[in-house]
């Protein structure tokens, strides 16, 4: 994935950096998310599970996890593609923070740039063998 997009994981300004799961969680506590909005991001699907209005999703990276909830129509659209170990990268994806410890995900259609299908059974994931970045 960060071959495709050109990505450079010793870079600092990079987003993997900046907007990594930890990095949102924080600043979701301290109230620093712009509109409560990640203007860039890549998780990868832990757990889904579908529910009639949608889905709750656990999220992570390489830093830590977040809940989350994907959107109905965005699951109709891209059934196939949503499953545990697909990386979304998203723009502008919006937190719910309902408490100062609580915060939430909430993925829809508007927010999915692209989907990278999970890793083939047997293979090594550069989810597993290391980390996006030192």
């Amino acid at each position: 994935m960060k071959t495709e997009l050109g990505l450079d994981e010793r870079d600092p300004g990079c987003f993997l950096h900046t907007y990594s799961v930890v990095m949102v969680l924080r600043k979701a506590a301290l109230k620093q998310l712009p509109k409560n909005k990640v203007p860039s991001m890549a998780v990868m699907i832990k757990t889904l599970t579908r529910t009639s209005a949608g889905a709750g999703a656990v999220f992570r990276d390489p830093t830590g996890e977040i809940q989350g909830t994907v959107h109905r129509l965005l699951l109709e659209e891209r059934q196939s593609e949503l499953r545990p170990g697909s990386v979304l990268l998203l723009r502008q994806v919006g937190v719910f923070s309902p408490s100062h410890r609580n915060h939430y995900l909430n993925v829809t259609p508007n927010n999915l740039l692209r989907i990278f299908p999970p890793e083939p059974e047997g293979s090594c994931s550069q989810w597993q063998v290391r980390c996006w970045w030192p």
